[in-house]
This record gives structure tokens, C-alpha cells and sequence, in this order.
């Protein structure tokens, strides 16, 4: 047995129990991250534990992670797939309605970085009359992207 202590400097609270399920005995180690992202900590701690752990393992012995950055991975993952299905589904509408490819880039490209530029600028322009400074290039932006098209 290896004591929790030695590899992390940390003592352990409460009582240790041995659960047992399917025949094969389970301990479980719970932490809390407070500072740095839960991705991070789960990657550290993989890494050290493969190194100083892992080979001190008996036969028979494994190690399995689990947890909320589980559901965290799962949900980025999603996220990803999602977010490209949709783009594709939006530019096959643009295709569809604009009669060309070319086009539909070209909106996807534009308006997006229409956007951007037009929340930007207000912000960079401080000072008296901004919100001047803001409908005046929004307008100018729109009408340039939209009369491209």
C-alpha cells in the first residue's frame, strides 16, 4: 500500500472505505480544484500518476478516472460537431438562396467580421459621442457588405 501522502503532500480527511462491486474491491479519490482549470489538473495528475503510481502497481491492479471533466470532454465534443453541421446547413441555405458558392463564402466571411468590428469599434472610440461615431460605421459597414452581395 502507498501512502496518499508521498505523492501529493496532502493528508486525507475522513474515513478511507473500500467499496466493492462486481467482485473487485474499489477505493475512490475525490478532489476539488479551486485555482486552475479542471482539464488541467485531470492532465497533471494522469501524467504523475503513469509515472510514480502506475509502476508500482501489483498485478491485477488498475487505475480509472472519472468525473464532472468527463461530461466536460463529451459536451466540447458536441459542441464541435454541432457548431460544423451547423455551418454547413447555413451555407448550403446561402448557396441555395444566392445562386452561387462565391456568394455564400463571402457572406459567411463578412458578416461575422462586420459584426465584430462593428461591436469593437465603440469600444476602442471612448469619449463624447460614440454612440455616434458606432451608427455611423455599423451603417457604413452593412451597406458595403450587403450591396457586395
Amino acid at each position: 500500500m502507498v501512502a496518499w501522502s508521498r505523492y501529493t503532500g496532502a493528508e486525507t480527511t475522513g474515513p478511507n472505505t473500500i467499496n466493492r462491486e462486481d467482485i473487485i474491491r474499489r477505493i475512490v479519490v475525490q478532489c476539488n480544484t479551486a485555482v486552475r482549470d479542471l482539464t488541467g489538473v485531470v492532465d497533471d495528475i494522469r501524467r504523475r500518476v503513469t509515472d510514480e503510481v502506475v509502476p508500482t502497481l501489483s498485478a491485477g491492479y488498475y487505475i480509472q478516472y472519472g468525473g464532472e471533466f468527463e461530461n466536460q470532454r463529451e459536451a466540447q465534443t458536441r459542441l464541435v460537431v454541432l457548431s460544423l453541421f451547423s455551418m454547413f446547413g447555413v451555407f448550403s441555405l446561402l448557396v441555395k438562396c444566392l445562386g452561387s458558392w462565391c456568394g455564400a463564402v463571402q457572406v459567411i466571411i463578412n458578416v461575422p467580421l462586420a459584426a465584430i468590428v462593428t461591436v469593437h469599434t465603440p469600444a476602442s472610440n471612448e469619449g463624447a459621442g460614440w454612440w455616434a461615431k458606432w451608427a455611423c460605421t455599423a451603417a457604413v459597414r452593412y451597406s458595403k457588405l450587403f450591396r457586395d452581395c
